[in-house]
């Protein structure tokens, strides 16, 4: 049997395995472009970015997949049930990917304090697929662009957050955000030169990036970034934090993998509004994937 075949149709052996090893999945808010009638018209703008994020197997069946719960700086983030989502199996170099959807949601359980946790059925075939690409079928998700800059004074954040704070606050009125004011030289920290990466996923505190060959070297130079991602078209308002480098690792194709943690040192108050983008971006993507709810918007 072909070495390729072989991966491919043992894919049930390595989750069980994980599942003892208690290590985790990659799980995404399937897109709503996944599930809509191939007759309806696409909408113009910027395509919702996906968050994928790692999730420990708290168990396994015959029928379902038992996942804890994703966290956003001790906030829980909520999956309802129904939800459709994409899912990998990654160990080493090989990624299987499917699809499924959750069956059921348990709450906190006291005795043990385990977290909580909710289950997805189990996928009758998976797709095996390059690392670096997250595609099942016909359809891939949209991983959120990063800018980054050194951050040259962590202290200087404190400007920008403020005026985040208030368009956020601005935003909740209903008003239109018209000026980027946290980009104003009078506020803007002081930054070094910009380069891009990839958010690959997010955690409860910190997120995982990749960032090409030719950027690689700015990563390994500074230990603090400003990271700014484009929530658009969930939020007018992006997502920026300071993050600290936690580890790296250097990818065969040349590109570096960089684990960051953000860092609330400046302000802490301004973990709040990190954790309430985050969360309020999931609700709008599952919201698009329930009609029912599209219609009641």
């Amino acid at each position: 049997m072909p070495a390729f075949r072989s991966r491919t149709l043992h894919w049930r052996r390595n989750l069980d395995q994980l599942a003892r090893r208690g290590g985790t999945l990659e799980v995404a808010i399937a897109p709503a472009s996944d599930l809509a009638d191939e007759s309806a018209p696409v909408a113009d703008g910027p395509v919702p970015a996906d968050f994928v994020w790692r999730l420990r197997i708290a168990s396994i069946d015959e029928r379902e997949i038992e996942l804890e719960l994703p966290e956003m700086l001790n906030r829980p983030v909520p999956v309802p049930d129904g939800a459709t989502i994409v899912a990998a199996i990654v160990v080493g170099p090989n990624r299987w990917m499917f699809r499924s959807r959750v069956v059921a949601t348990a709450g906190s359980m006291t005795i043990a304090a385990r977290p909580a946790t909710f289950r997805i059925a189990m996928p009758e075939k998976v797709a095996r697929t390059r690392r670096r690409h997250l595609r099942v079928d016909s359809a891939s998700l949209a991983l959120p662009l990063v800018r980054l800059w050194p951050l040259l004074d962590l202290a200087s954040v404190r400007p920008a957050q403020r005026a985040l704070a208030l368009a956020a606050e601005a935003i909740g009125r209903g008003e239109r955000l018209v000026d980027r004011t946290w980009e104003d030289d009078a506020v803007r920290p002081t930054l070094g030169p910009e380069f891009g990466a990839t958010l690959m996923n997010i955690g409860g505190g910190g997120a995982g990036v990749r960032v090409e060959a030719f950027d690689a070297a700015s990563v390994t130079a500074h230990r603090h970034f400003w990271m700014e991602i484009d929530l658009r078209p969930e939020s007018a308002l992006p997502l920026c934090v300071t993050a600290r480098i936690a580890h790296t690792h250097l990818e065969s194709t040349g590109a570096t993998y960089a684990g960051v943690a953000f860092d609330f040192t400046a302000d802490a108050e301004h973990a709040r509004l990190v954790s309430r983008q985050v969360i309020g971006a999931i609700a709008a993507r599952q919201r698009r994937q329930d009609p029912e709810l599209r219609r009641a918007a």
